[in-house]
Protein backbone atom coordinates (compact mmCIF):
# COMPACT_ATOMS: atom_id res chain seq x y z
CA UNK A 1 0.00 0.00 0.00
CA UNK A 2 3.08 2.25 0.42
CA UNK A 3 4.77 1.70 -2.90
CA UNK A 4 6.70 -0.82 -4.92
CA UNK A 5 9.75 -2.65 -2.99
CA UNK A 6 12.21 -0.70 -4.59
CA UNK A 7 11.21 2.57 -3.00
CA UNK A 8 11.68 0.91 0.10
CA UNK A 9 15.37 1.11 -0.46
CA UNK A 10 15.05 4.46 -2.05
CA UNK A 11 13.06 6.09 0.32
CA UNK A 12 14.19 4.43 3.84
CA UNK A 13 17.74 4.99 3.19
CA UNK A 14 18.06 7.92 1.02
CA UNK A 15 15.02 10.32 1.58
CA UNK A 16 15.57 13.07 4.40
CA UNK A 17 12.62 12.73 6.51
CA UNK A 18 13.57 9.26 7.51
CA UNK A 19 17.75 10.06 7.74
CA UNK A 20 17.86 12.04 10.71
CA UNK A 21 15.14 9.66 12.53
CA UNK A 22 17.30 6.75 11.14
CA UNK A 23 20.36 8.08 12.22
CA UNK A 24 18.99 9.11 16.26
CA UNK A 25 17.84 5.65 16.61
CA UNK A 26 20.81 4.11 15.89
CA UNK A 27 23.06 6.60 17.39
CA UNK A 28 20.79 5.88 20.85
CA UNK A 29 21.76 1.96 20.66
CA UNK A 30 25.58 2.08 19.97
CA UNK A 31 25.95 5.21 22.00
CA UNK A 32 24.85 4.31 25.09
CA UNK A 33 27.11 5.93 27.41
CA UNK A 34 26.26 9.67 28.22
CA UNK A 35 28.92 11.83 30.16
CA UNK A 36 27.02 13.14 33.63
CA UNK A 37 27.57 16.67 34.80
CA UNK A 38 28.44 14.54 38.32
CA UNK A 39 31.39 13.36 35.69
CA UNK A 40 29.88 9.46 35.87
CA UNK A 41 29.19 7.34 32.99
CA UNK A 42 25.48 6.41 32.94
CA UNK A 43 23.53 3.56 30.57
CA UNK A 44 21.02 5.78 29.02
CA UNK A 45 18.78 3.27 27.18
CA UNK A 46 18.69 -0.81 27.09
CA UNK A 47 20.26 -2.75 23.75
CA UNK A 48 17.19 -4.88 24.12
CA UNK A 49 14.36 -1.70 23.82
CA UNK A 50 16.41 -0.11 21.09
CA UNK A 51 17.33 -3.13 19.32
CA UNK A 52 13.53 -3.52 18.32
CA UNK A 53 12.89 0.44 17.95
CA UNK A 54 15.78 0.04 14.89
CA UNK A 55 14.46 -3.37 13.70
CA UNK A 56 10.90 -0.89 13.50
CA UNK A 57 12.80 1.72 11.45
CA UNK A 58 14.21 -0.93 8.59
CA UNK A 59 10.66 -2.50 8.40
CA UNK A 60 8.64 0.46 8.41
CA UNK A 61 7.35 1.43 4.73
CA UNK A 62 9.39 3.59 2.81
CA UNK A 63 7.82 6.82 1.72
CA UNK A 64 7.49 7.63 -2.40
CA UNK A 65 9.82 9.75 -3.78
CA UNK A 66 6.64 12.50 -4.22
CA UNK A 67 6.36 12.45 -0.48
CA UNK A 68 10.14 12.54 0.22
CA UNK A 69 10.37 15.72 -1.86
CA UNK A 70 7.97 17.60 0.17
CA UNK A 71 10.32 17.38 3.02
CA UNK A 72 12.14 21.14 1.40
CA UNK A 73 15.23 23.10 2.38
CA UNK A 74 13.24 26.19 3.76
CA UNK A 75 10.35 26.72 5.94
CA UNK A 76 6.42 26.06 5.07
CA UNK A 77 5.19 28.83 3.56
CA UNK A 78 7.99 30.05 1.91
CA UNK A 79 7.45 30.33 -1.61
CA UNK A 80 8.96 27.55 -3.85
CA UNK A 81 10.91 29.74 -6.05
CA UNK A 82 12.53 30.97 -2.55
CA UNK A 83 13.38 27.45 -1.71
CA UNK A 84 15.11 26.45 -4.50
CA UNK A 85 17.36 29.83 -4.78
CA UNK A 86 18.03 29.03 -1.05
CA UNK A 87 19.18 25.66 -2.51
CA UNK A 88 21.34 26.90 -5.20
CA UNK A 89 22.44 29.37 -3.25
CA UNK A 90 24.12 26.92 -0.48
CA UNK A 91 25.14 24.05 -3.00
CA UNK A 92 26.86 26.62 -5.57
CA UNK A 93 28.83 28.00 -2.59
CA UNK A 94 29.80 24.28 -1.22
CA UNK A 95 30.40 23.36 -4.73
CA UNK A 96 32.76 26.47 -5.70
CA UNK A 97 34.68 26.23 -2.49
CA UNK A 98 35.22 22.62 -3.16
CA UNK A 99 36.07 23.07 -7.03
CA UNK A 100 38.97 25.93 -5.43
CA UNK A 101 40.55 22.97 -3.70
CA UNK A 102 40.38 20.75 -6.95
CA UNK A 103 41.93 23.03 -8.93
CA UNK A 104 44.83 22.99 -6.17
CA UNK A 105 45.00 19.44 -6.93
CA UNK A 106 46.94 19.85 -9.79
CA UNK A 107 49.72 22.48 -8.63
CA UNK A 108 50.04 20.02 -5.47
CA UNK A 109 50.51 16.69 -7.36
CA UNK A 110 52.62 18.15 -9.75
CA UNK A 111 55.09 18.44 -6.47
CA UNK A 112 55.40 14.76 -6.32
CA UNK A 113 57.86 15.05 -9.42
CA UNK A 114 60.37 17.13 -7.42
CA UNK A 115 59.28 16.04 -3.69
CA UNK A 116 58.08 12.86 -1.74
CA UNK A 117 54.30 13.72 -1.51
CA UNK A 118 51.90 11.06 0.38
CA UNK A 119 48.64 10.88 -0.23
CA UNK A 120 47.54 12.17 3.00
CA UNK A 121 49.60 15.21 2.46
CA UNK A 122 47.03 15.80 -0.38
CA UNK A 123 44.22 15.41 1.67
CA UNK A 124 45.24 17.51 4.87
CA UNK A 125 46.40 20.29 2.33
CA UNK A 126 43.58 20.13 0.29
CA UNK A 127 41.03 20.15 3.64
CA UNK A 128 42.97 23.33 5.16
CA UNK A 129 42.13 25.20 1.74
CA UNK A 130 38.68 24.57 1.35
CA UNK A 131 38.04 25.61 5.65
CA UNK A 132 40.21 28.89 4.78
CA UNK A 133 38.00 29.50 2.16
CA UNK A 134 34.70 29.75 4.05
CA UNK A 135 33.88 25.61 4.43
CA UNK A 136 32.21 24.75 7.77
CA UNK A 137 34.44 22.76 10.01
CA UNK A 138 33.00 19.17 9.20
CA UNK A 139 33.19 18.04 5.80
CA UNK A 140 30.29 16.14 3.90
CA UNK A 141 33.29 13.77 3.58
CA UNK A 142 37.07 12.75 4.56
CA UNK A 143 39.20 13.96 1.42
CA UNK A 144 39.84 10.77 -0.35
CA UNK A 145 43.53 10.75 -2.02
CA UNK A 146 43.46 6.99 -4.16
CA UNK A 147 46.68 5.69 -6.24
CA UNK A 148 47.98 2.47 -6.59
CA UNK A 149 45.87 -0.22 -5.23
CA UNK A 150 43.35 2.33 -3.75
CA UNK A 151 41.86 2.80 -6.96
CA UNK A 152 40.66 -0.65 -7.31
CA UNK A 153 37.47 0.09 -5.06
CA UNK A 154 34.77 2.78 -5.48
CA UNK A 155 36.35 4.90 -2.60
CA UNK A 156 39.68 4.70 -0.99
CA UNK A 157 40.53 4.58 2.69
CA UNK A 158 41.66 7.80 3.71
CA UNK A 159 42.80 6.03 7.21
CA UNK A 160 45.69 4.05 5.66
CA UNK A 161 47.91 7.00 3.10
CA UNK A 162 49.87 8.43 5.83
CA UNK A 163 52.73 6.64 4.73
CA UNK A 164 51.98 6.21 0.83
CA UNK A 165 54.19 7.98 -1.45
CA UNK A 166 52.82 8.95 -4.40
CA UNK A 167 55.18 8.43 -7.17
CA UNK A 168 54.32 9.43 -10.77
CA UNK A 169 56.55 6.90 -12.44
CA UNK A 170 54.67 3.71 -11.20
CA UNK A 171 51.34 5.54 -10.33
CA UNK A 172 49.96 6.90 -13.42
CA UNK A 173 46.45 8.19 -11.86
CA UNK A 174 45.40 9.67 -8.84
CA UNK A 175 41.59 9.99 -8.15
CA UNK A 176 40.74 12.82 -5.45
CA UNK A 177 37.04 12.48 -4.55
CA UNK A 178 36.31 15.34 -1.90
CA UNK A 179 33.83 17.50 -0.64
CA UNK A 180 33.02 20.66 1.59
CA UNK A 181 29.78 21.87 3.77
CA UNK A 182 28.25 25.36 3.31
CA UNK A 183 25.85 26.21 6.04
CA UNK A 184 24.93 22.65 5.98
CA UNK A 185 24.46 21.48 2.73
CA UNK A 186 27.37 19.05 1.30
CA UNK A 187 29.56 18.86 -2.33
CA UNK A 188 30.48 15.81 -3.72
CA UNK A 189 33.32 15.95 -6.52
CA UNK A 190 35.80 13.66 -7.81
CA UNK A 191 38.87 14.21 -10.57
CA UNK A 192 40.75 11.82 -11.84
CA UNK A 193 44.36 13.13 -12.66
CA UNK A 194 47.05 11.66 -14.74
CA UNK A 195 51.07 11.45 -14.74
CA UNK A 196 53.37 11.74 -17.68
CA UNK A 197 53.45 7.55 -17.48
CA UNK A 198 49.75 7.45 -17.89
CA UNK A 199 48.89 5.21 -21.35
CA UNK A 200 46.70 6.18 -23.73
CA UNK A 201 44.14 3.29 -22.72
CA UNK A 202 43.85 5.35 -19.13
CA UNK A 203 43.34 7.98 -21.16
CA UNK A 204 41.04 6.78 -23.48
CA UNK A 205 38.63 5.47 -21.10
CA UNK A 206 38.80 8.75 -18.97
CA UNK A 207 37.49 10.88 -21.91
CA UNK A 208 34.77 7.85 -22.48
CA UNK A 209 33.58 9.05 -18.74
CA UNK A 210 33.87 11.99 -19.62
CA UNK A 211 31.48 11.82 -22.38
CA UNK A 212 29.00 9.98 -20.48
CA UNK A 213 28.82 12.37 -17.74
CA UNK A 214 28.08 15.12 -20.04
CA UNK A 215 25.58 13.28 -21.97
CA UNK A 216 23.74 12.93 -19.14
CA UNK A 217 24.15 16.33 -17.65
CA UNK A 218 22.78 17.55 -20.80
CA UNK A 219 19.65 15.35 -20.62
CA UNK A 220 18.48 16.46 -17.27
CA UNK A 221 15.50 18.75 -16.66
CA UNK A 222 12.08 18.42 -14.86
CA UNK A 223 10.35 15.12 -15.54
CA UNK A 224 13.75 12.93 -17.26
CA UNK A 225 13.41 9.32 -15.27
CA UNK A 226 16.41 7.80 -14.00
CA UNK A 227 15.79 5.48 -16.41
CA UNK A 228 16.20 7.50 -19.20
CA UNK A 229 19.91 8.80 -18.05
CA UNK A 230 20.91 5.33 -16.82
CA UNK A 231 20.79 4.74 -20.70
CA UNK A 232 22.72 7.47 -21.90
CA UNK A 233 25.11 6.83 -19.62
CA UNK A 234 25.76 3.19 -20.38
CA UNK A 235 25.00 3.62 -24.00
CA UNK A 236 27.99 6.25 -24.00
CA UNK A 237 29.80 3.67 -21.76
CA UNK A 238 28.77 0.52 -24.19
CA UNK A 239 32.33 -0.20 -26.00
CA UNK A 240 33.13 -1.29 -22.07
CA UNK A 241 30.32 -2.46 -20.15
CA UNK A 242 30.28 -6.43 -20.21
CA UNK A 243 33.90 -6.61 -21.48
CA UNK A 244 36.00 -8.46 -19.44
CA UNK A 245 38.17 -7.19 -17.09
CA UNK A 246 36.29 -4.22 -16.91
CA UNK A 247 34.36 -3.63 -14.44
CA UNK A 248 30.88 -0.37 -14.29
CA UNK A 249 30.03 0.62 -11.00
CA UNK A 250 26.40 0.63 -11.47
CA UNK A 251 25.18 2.98 -8.75
CA UNK A 252 26.67 6.03 -10.15
CA UNK A 253 25.11 9.18 -8.85
CA UNK A 254 23.28 10.46 -6.08
CA UNK A 255 21.00 13.41 -4.62
CA UNK A 256 22.87 15.88 -2.51
CA UNK A 257 22.00 17.70 0.95
CA UNK A 258 22.94 18.03 4.18
CA UNK A 259 23.93 14.42 3.51
CA UNK A 260 26.36 13.59 0.96
CA UNK A 261 24.13 10.87 -0.33
CA UNK A 262 20.72 11.30 -0.51
CA UNK A 263 17.26 10.44 -2.48
CA UNK A 264 17.81 9.75 -5.24
CA UNK A 265 19.49 6.70 -6.15
CA UNK A 266 21.25 7.40 -9.65
CA UNK A 267 21.25 3.82 -10.74
CA UNK A 268 18.96 1.16 -13.29
CA UNK A 269 16.65 0.21 -10.52
CA UNK A 270 15.49 3.49 -10.00
CA UNK A 271 14.11 4.11 -13.64
CA UNK A 272 10.73 5.25 -12.96
CA UNK A 273 11.79 7.62 -10.82
CA UNK A 274 11.25 11.52 -11.97
CA UNK A 275 13.55 14.20 -11.79
CA UNK A 276 12.47 17.17 -9.82
CA UNK A 277 12.83 20.91 -9.86
CA UNK A 278 15.11 21.65 -7.13
CA UNK A 279 17.04 18.69 -6.59
CA UNK A 280 20.84 18.76 -5.98
CA UNK A 281 22.63 15.52 -7.41
CA UNK A 282 25.90 14.33 -8.40
CA UNK A 283 26.67 12.47 -11.08
CA UNK A 284 29.63 9.70 -11.09
CA UNK A 285 29.85 7.38 -13.94
CA UNK A 286 32.76 5.36 -13.74
CA UNK A 287 34.66 2.70 -14.67
CA UNK A 288 37.20 -0.08 -13.16
CA UNK A 289 39.58 -2.29 -14.56
CA UNK A 290 41.05 -5.49 -13.20
CA UNK A 291 44.25 -4.78 -13.58
CA UNK A 292 44.23 -1.90 -10.76
CA UNK A 293 43.00 1.08 -12.46
CA UNK A 294 40.06 3.35 -12.50
CA UNK A 295 38.65 6.53 -13.60
CA UNK A 296 35.73 8.88 -12.57
CA UNK A 297 34.59 11.90 -12.96
CA UNK A 298 32.03 13.78 -10.79
CA UNK A 299 30.04 16.87 -10.51
CA UNK A 300 27.39 18.59 -8.82
CA UNK A 301 24.50 19.71 -10.81
CA UNK A 302 20.76 21.37 -9.81
CA UNK A 303 17.76 20.62 -11.60
CA UNK A 304 16.17 23.99 -12.67
CA UNK A 305 12.47 24.52 -13.57
CA UNK A 306 14.44 24.99 -17.94
CA UNK A 307 16.95 22.10 -17.21
CA UNK A 308 20.34 22.21 -15.44
CA UNK A 309 22.93 24.33 -14.22
CA UNK A 310 26.05 22.47 -13.23
CA UNK A 311 27.37 24.08 -9.67
CA UNK A 312 31.15 22.27 -9.73
CA UNK A 313 33.63 24.13 -12.11
CA UNK A 314 36.71 22.63 -11.69
CA UNK A 315 38.61 21.70 -15.36
CA UNK A 316 38.14 18.01 -16.63
CA UNK A 317 39.01 18.08 -20.26
CA UNK A 318 41.97 15.46 -20.77
CA UNK A 319 44.34 18.43 -20.89
CA UNK A 320 43.44 19.99 -17.54
CA UNK A 321 44.03 16.61 -15.67
CA UNK A 322 47.34 15.38 -16.98
CA UNK A 323 50.11 16.66 -15.06
CA UNK A 324 53.47 17.19 -16.90
CA UNK A 325 56.75 17.76 -15.57
CA UNK A 326 56.53 21.13 -17.72
CA UNK A 327 53.22 22.36 -15.58
CA UNK A 328 54.42 25.26 -13.62
CA UNK A 329 55.89 24.67 -10.22
CA UNK A 330 55.91 27.43 -7.33
CA UNK A 331 58.95 27.16 -4.98
CA UNK A 332 58.53 29.12 -1.70
CA UNK A 333 60.25 30.18 1.55
CA UNK A 334 58.72 31.43 4.24
CA UNK A 335 59.89 33.19 7.53
CA UNK A 336 57.63 34.03 10.77
CA UNK A 337 59.11 36.15 13.59
CA UNK A 338 58.22 37.19 16.81
CA UNK A 339 55.25 34.56 16.64
CA UNK A 340 54.44 34.92 20.38
CA UNK A 341 51.24 36.27 21.86
CA UNK A 342 51.51 40.36 22.79
CA UNK A 343 53.96 40.73 20.05
CA UNK A 344 53.88 42.14 16.45
CA UNK A 345 54.51 39.01 14.37
CA UNK A 346 56.00 39.69 10.95
CA UNK A 347 54.70 36.94 8.22
CA UNK A 348 57.56 36.89 4.99
CA UNK A 349 57.00 34.81 1.93
CA UNK A 350 59.94 34.61 -1.30
CA UNK A 351 58.17 33.03 -4.37
CA UNK A 352 59.99 31.40 -7.25
CA UNK A 353 58.22 30.31 -10.30
CA UNK A 354 59.49 27.64 -12.73
CA UNK A 355 58.57 29.82 -15.99
CA UNK A 356 59.29 33.08 -14.55
CA UNK A 357 55.40 34.35 -13.44
CA UNK A 358 55.42 37.25 -11.47
CA UNK A 359 52.55 37.01 -8.38
CA UNK A 360 49.96 39.63 -8.57
CA UNK A 361 48.86 39.21 -5.79
CA UNK A 362 49.56 37.35 -2.25
CA UNK A 363 46.99 36.77 0.80
CA UNK A 364 47.31 34.96 4.19
CA UNK A 365 45.23 33.12 6.03
CA UNK A 366 45.69 33.62 9.59
CA UNK A 367 43.21 31.05 10.94
CA UNK A 368 40.38 33.84 11.30
CA UNK A 369 40.22 35.22 7.52
CA UNK A 370 42.40 36.55 5.03
CA UNK A 371 44.91 39.64 4.31
CA UNK A 372 46.62 41.12 1.67
CA UNK A 373 50.56 41.13 1.99
CA UNK A 374 52.14 44.14 1.20
CA UNK A 375 54.41 43.62 -1.86
CA UNK A 376 58.35 44.14 -1.47
CA UNK A 377 60.48 43.67 -3.88
CA UNK A 378 60.29 41.11 -6.77
CA UNK A 379 58.43 37.85 -5.82
CA UNK A 380 59.12 38.99 -1.79
CA UNK A 381 55.72 39.89 0.40
CA UNK A 382 55.17 40.35 4.26
CA UNK A 383 52.33 40.37 6.49
CA UNK A 384 52.17 42.27 10.31
CA UNK A 385 49.92 41.49 12.79
CA UNK A 386 49.42 41.56 16.40
CA UNK A 387 48.91 38.51 18.21
CA UNK A 388 46.37 38.58 21.46
CA UNK A 389 45.82 35.99 24.04
CA UNK A 390 41.69 36.81 24.45
CA UNK A 391 41.41 38.25 20.65
CA UNK A 392 42.97 35.91 18.15
CA UNK A 393 41.71 31.91 17.78
CA UNK A 394 45.81 31.01 17.47
CA UNK A 395 47.57 28.26 15.64
CA UNK A 396 44.56 27.05 13.02
CA UNK A 397 46.95 26.11 9.77
CA UNK A 398 48.05 28.99 8.14
CA UNK A 399 47.39 29.64 4.31
CA UNK A 400 48.91 31.62 1.57
CA UNK A 401 47.20 32.30 -1.66
CA UNK A 402 48.91 33.19 -4.63
CA UNK A 403 47.21 35.00 -7.47
CA UNK A 404 48.96 34.82 -10.98
CA UNK A 405 47.44 35.48 -14.08
CA UNK A 406 44.53 33.04 -14.66
CA UNK A 407 46.30 30.79 -12.08
CA UNK A 408 46.15 30.59 -8.12
CA UNK A 409 48.18 28.95 -5.76
CA UNK A 410 48.38 27.88 -2.17
CA UNK A 411 50.83 26.75 0.44
CA UNK A 412 49.47 25.40 3.97
CA UNK A 413 51.46 26.01 6.87
CA UNK A 414 51.45 24.31 10.78
CA UNK A 415 51.61 26.96 13.35
CA UNK A 416 52.68 24.91 16.74
CA UNK A 417 52.86 26.23 20.13
CA UNK A 418 54.95 25.19 22.23
CA UNK A 419 54.37 26.93 25.73
CA UNK A 420 56.74 27.05 28.67
CA UNK A 421 54.57 26.82 32.03
CA UNK A 422 52.05 24.77 31.86
CA UNK A 423 50.25 22.27 34.03
CA UNK A 424 48.67 18.66 33.32
CA UNK A 425 45.29 17.19 35.16
CA UNK A 426 44.13 13.84 34.85
CA UNK A 427 40.55 12.74 34.54
CA UNK A 428 38.89 10.32 36.89
CA UNK A 429 37.55 8.46 34.98
CA UNK A 430 38.78 8.96 31.46
CA UNK A 431 36.03 9.82 28.97
CA UNK A 432 35.92 7.54 26.22
CA UNK A 433 33.34 6.85 23.26
CA UNK A 434 33.00 3.59 21.23
CA UNK A 435 29.94 3.47 17.91
CA UNK A 436 31.03 -0.32 18.18
CA UNK A 437 31.98 -0.30 14.18
CA UNK A 438 30.79 0.89 10.97
CA UNK A 439 27.35 2.46 12.12
CA UNK A 440 25.16 5.82 11.07
CA UNK A 441 25.99 7.82 14.60
CA UNK A 442 24.84 11.14 15.20
CA UNK A 443 27.23 13.76 15.66
CA UNK A 444 28.82 14.10 19.53
CA UNK A 445 30.83 16.86 20.98
CA UNK A 446 32.52 16.69 24.60
CA UNK A 447 33.85 20.34 25.28
CA UNK A 448 37.24 21.15 27.66
CA UNK A 449 37.03 23.92 29.71
CA UNK A 450 39.63 25.49 32.13
CA UNK A 451 39.20 28.59 33.87
CA UNK A 452 42.00 31.50 32.22
CA UNK A 453 43.80 29.06 30.26
CA UNK A 454 45.25 30.13 27.78
CA UNK A 455 45.54 27.39 25.84
CA UNK A 456 44.84 23.73 26.14
CA UNK A 457 45.74 19.91 24.38
CA UNK A 458 44.07 16.82 25.01
CA UNK A 459 46.31 13.05 26.24
CA UNK A 460 44.70 10.50 24.34
CA UNK A 461 45.35 6.36 25.75
CA UNK A 462 43.92 5.55 22.15
CA UNK A 463 41.88 6.93 18.67
CA UNK A 464 40.55 4.53 15.84
CA UNK A 465 38.84 6.01 13.71
CA UNK A 466 37.57 3.53 10.06
CA UNK A 467 35.89 4.77 6.76
CA UNK A 468 36.87 8.49 7.03
CA UNK A 469 34.82 9.34 10.26
CA UNK A 470 35.83 12.78 11.28
CA UNK A 471 37.10 13.34 14.89
CA UNK A 472 37.49 17.29 15.08
CA UNK A 473 39.44 19.30 17.47
CA UNK A 474 37.97 22.58 17.75
CA UNK A 475 38.34 25.93 19.17
CA UNK A 476 35.49 27.71 21.36
CA UNK A 477 34.12 29.10 18.03
CA UNK A 478 34.28 26.19 16.13
CA UNK A 479 37.47 26.66 14.05
CA UNK A 480 39.40 23.63 13.09
CA UNK A 481 42.89 23.14 14.81
CA UNK A 482 43.21 19.30 13.67
CA UNK A 483 41.05 16.72 11.89
CA UNK A 484 42.46 13.60 14.02
CA UNK A 485 42.05 11.27 11.43
CA UNK A 486 44.16 7.32 11.96
CA UNK A 487 43.31 3.47 12.18
CA UNK A 488 44.83 3.78 14.99
CA UNK A 489 47.20 5.89 17.70
CA UNK A 490 47.92 5.42 21.07
CA UNK A 491 49.12 7.50 23.55
CA UNK A 492 49.51 11.09 21.98
CA UNK A 493 48.62 14.66 22.78
CA UNK A 494 46.34 16.83 20.27
CA UNK A 495 47.85 19.73 19.24
CA UNK A 496 47.22 22.84 21.24
CA UNK A 497 44.28 24.87 21.07
CA UNK A 498 43.81 28.35 22.17
CA UNK A 499 41.76 29.97 24.47
CA UNK A 500 40.03 28.47 27.42
CA UNK A 501 37.84 25.81 25.72
CA UNK A 502 38.41 22.78 23.64
CA UNK A 503 35.85 21.34 21.34
CA UNK A 504 36.16 17.73 20.68
CA UNK A 505 33.18 16.02 18.37
CA UNK A 506 32.53 12.72 16.41
CA UNK A 507 31.16 13.69 12.88
CA UNK A 508 29.26 10.56 10.81
CA UNK A 509 30.30 11.60 7.48
CA UNK A 510 32.27 9.64 5.48
CA UNK A 511 31.76 8.47 1.75
CA UNK A 512 29.25 5.13 2.14
CA UNK A 513 27.30 7.42 4.35
CA UNK A 514 28.48 5.37 7.73
CA UNK A 515 31.43 5.65 10.31
CA UNK A 516 32.57 4.69 13.06
CA UNK A 517 35.11 6.17 15.77
CA UNK A 518 36.67 5.08 19.13
CA UNK A 519 38.69 7.03 21.71
CA UNK A 520 39.53 7.32 25.53
CA UNK A 521 41.21 10.65 26.86
CA UNK A 522 42.75 10.00 30.40
CA UNK A 523 43.60 13.68 30.57
CA UNK A 524 44.68 17.49 29.21
CA UNK A 525 46.86 19.94 29.73
CA UNK A 526 46.91 24.07 30.01
CA UNK A 527 49.24 26.43 29.62
CA UNK A 528 48.75 30.04 31.87
CA UNK A 529 48.41 33.64 30.68
CA UNK A 530 52.32 34.63 30.92
CA UNK A 531 55.79 33.22 30.08
CA UNK A 532 55.27 31.02 26.82
CA UNK A 533 56.52 31.03 22.84
CA UNK A 534 55.34 29.47 20.03
CA UNK A 535 57.29 28.99 16.96
CA UNK A 536 56.27 27.96 13.47
CA UNK A 537 56.73 24.20 12.71
CA UNK A 538 58.88 24.04 8.91
CA UNK A 539 56.93 21.32 7.06
CA UNK A 540 58.65 18.16 5.63
CA UNK A 541 56.08 19.35 2.52
CA UNK A 542 53.42 21.59 1.25
CA UNK A 543 51.21 20.16 3.91
CA UNK A 544 48.98 21.34 6.48
CA UNK A 545 47.83 20.62 10.34
CA UNK A 546 46.19 23.19 12.05
CA UNK A 547 46.97 23.47 15.96
CA UNK A 548 45.54 25.44 18.85
CA UNK A 549 44.80 26.76 22.37
CA UNK A 550 43.58 25.71 25.67
CA UNK A 551 41.11 24.13 28.13
CA UNK A 552 39.64 22.75 31.32
CA UNK A 553 37.35 19.71 31.04
CA UNK A 554 33.82 19.59 32.25
CA UNK A 555 32.71 16.78 29.09
CA UNK A 556 29.30 17.25 28.14
CA UNK A 557 28.21 15.45 25.03
CA UNK A 558 26.13 17.99 22.82
CA UNK A 559 23.58 17.46 19.80
CA UNK A 560 24.85 19.27 16.76
CA UNK A 561 22.16 21.97 15.87
CA UNK A 562 19.69 19.94 13.39
CA UNK A 563 20.90 21.58 9.62
CA UNK A 564 18.59 24.42 8.76
CA UNK A 565 15.62 24.40 6.37
CA UNK A 566 14.88 20.47 7.06
CA UNK A 567 11.73 19.77 8.49
CA UNK A 568 12.20 17.68 11.66
CA UNK A 569 9.63 14.81 11.75
CA UNK A 570 11.90 12.85 14.05
CA UNK A 571 8.79 13.11 16.93
CA UNK A 572 6.31 11.61 14.46
CA UNK A 573 8.70 9.07 13.23
CA UNK A 574 9.46 8.18 16.67
CA UNK A 575 5.76 7.39 17.51
CA UNK A 576 5.63 5.58 14.69
CA UNK A 577 8.21 3.29 15.70
CA UNK A 578 7.42 2.99 19.03
CA UNK A 579 4.09 1.93 17.90
CA UNK A 580 5.49 -0.62 15.22
CA UNK A 581 8.08 -1.49 17.93
CA UNK A 582 4.96 -2.45 20.94
CA UNK A 583 3.23 -4.47 18.20
CA UNK A 584 6.43 -6.49 17.23
CA UNK A 585 7.36 -7.32 20.76
CA UNK A 586 2.93 -8.62 21.10
CA UNK A 587 3.64 -10.38 18.00
CA UNK A 588 6.83 -12.06 19.33
CA UNK A 589 5.53 -12.97 23.06
CA UNK A 590 2.23 -14.34 21.56
CA UNK A 591 4.23 -16.55 19.11
CA UNK A 592 6.32 -17.83 21.63
CA UNK A 593 2.82 -17.99 24.31
CA UNK A 594 1.57 -20.75 21.58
Amino acid sequence: MFGVPSLILDGLWNSKLLLNAKASLLNQYYSLQAYSSSQSWCVTLKKQAVFVWVLAVLLLPALSGSIASQCTDAPRGVPIEAQIGAIAERAGAAAEITSIAQREARNMLRRAYNEPITQWDVSKHLEAIMRAEGADGPLAFATLTMSGPELEEPHGNPNDDHEHVIDPATEPIVMIDMGCKYENHSADVTRTYFFESATQEMRDAYSAVLAAEEAAIAAISPGVTIGELDAIVRDELSDYIGVEGVYFYPYWGHGVGFYVHEYPTLYGGAGATELQTGQVLALEPNLFFDDGWAVRVEDIVLVTSTGVEVLSEAPKTIENVTITQDYPIVSTAFSISDYEYNRIVNVLIDLEDSTGRSALSVSFFDGRSWHTMAHLDGNEFRYSYLLLERLYSGFITAAFRISFYQDTVYFTRDLIAAPSNTSEVTLNPSISFDSEGPVVIKATAWEFFHEDAVMIRLHFISLSTNDGSQTLLTDSAGRVVEDIRVSDARNFWSPWVAGDTARLSVNPISASGISGVGFEVDGYEFAYPTDYTTTLAPPASSTTQATGPPTDSTPSPTAIPQPAGIMDLTPIIAGVVALAGLGIVIIIVRDLRS
